[in-house]
């Protein structure tokens, strides 16, 4: 596998855990499991860094003159990480709602 190949699938891996882990912070938020929400949201909030990292260095690599091709794989996980970002954000919102309501019916 070369280095192209394995930054892709980097961002799917990173991508994918940031999303699987913000489904289940809001999960938590819906049970009244705000703490434990919050520790899933963070550790969403990790996972897409460590995407967003790998997806820099492509960047940083085009930015330099590197010519980068442009495969189903790359758009592939260049999707993922835009769709799990997407999650994480709504997710911090959702569970926002989540405690506000929840303090409300207190």
């Amino acid at each position: 596998m070369d280095e192209m190949n394995e930054i892709e699938f980097e961002l799917i891996m990173h991508s994918g855990n940031a999303r699987s882990y913000a489904m289940e912070a809001i999960r938590e938020a819906d049970k009244g499991n705000f703490k434990k929400a919050n520790e899933l949201l963070s550790e969403s909030k990790k996972e897409l860094l460590n995407a967003q990292r790998s997806h820099s260095g492509i960047i940083q690599d085009e930015a330099a003159g590197k010519k980068i091709e442009i495969t189903l794989l790359l758009m592939h996980s260049e999707d993922h990480l835009a769709s799990s970002t997407v999650v994480v954000d709504l997710a911090k919102e959702i569970i926002k709602i989540h405690q506000k309501y929840n303090k409300e019916e207190d």
